[in-house]
């Protein structure tokens, strides 16, 4: 049950916004369209950790790609 828990809340941050980690800075992760489910207007995480810094992510539908923002502390 918790894997399946897990992968779905790992889609929901990876998969739909369309991020791939890599080895260059958290904004350029971002590197696709975003695909939402239907009805879903946008998902918004007020804080992801990437690099041990506190990111923002924000996913709208139909945006050129998700937005990674940095946070202060």
């Amino acid at each position: 049950m918790f894997a399946n828990i897990g992968a779905y809340l790992m889609t929901l941050i990876y998969g739909y916004p369309g991020i791939r980690v890599g080895p260059g800075d958290p904004a350029s992760w971002c590197e696709r369209p975003v695909v939402l489910p239907p009805d879903w207007r946008r998902i918004e995480i007020e804080r992801v950790w990437a690099r041990g810094e506190p990111w923002c992510l924000e996913a709208r539908r139909g945006a050129p790609s998700a937005d990674l923002i940095g946070t202060p502390g």
